[in-house]
């Protein structure tokens, strides 16, 4: 589980990271939406659709995708806001795969704010 410092934890603030629309991207794993934040960390919220699948399905890729944030946290290096909307694609995924992937489009997200 995801400390709680390192959450989107309210329904507004998920809205405004979406709507802000500073960085968006869509992968075959996911889409994910982020803006920079004044907080001290970088901070996640994983939104899943009843369209993914059961909530069984659901709750796997909400701890995979927060697994994988957990793993490269310390590598973001900048204090952002990050709402992500995992597909069924990323199912058959590991954590590390999946950490890979997340990585790469945050250091892409990173590079075109600067």
């Amino acid at each position: 589980m995801l400390p709680r410092r390192l959450r989107l934890t309210s329904d507004r603030e998920i809205r405004e990271t979406i709507n802000s629309k500073t960085f968006y991207t869509r992968t075959p794993l996911f889409s994910l939406s982020a803006s920079p934040n004044n907080g001290a960390f970088s901070r996640l919220a994983v939104v899943t659709s009843r369209k993914v699948g059961p909530a069984v399905v659901r709750n796997r890729l909400r701890r995979l995708f927060k697994s994988a944030f957990l793993r490269i946290s310390d590598n973001i290096g900048k204090n952002i806001d990050i709402v992500l909307f995992p597909r069924s694609t990323a199912l058959p995924y590991k954590a590390q795969k999946l950490a890979e992937d997340l990585e790469k489009s945050l250091m892409k997200a990173l590079h075109v704010n600067q």
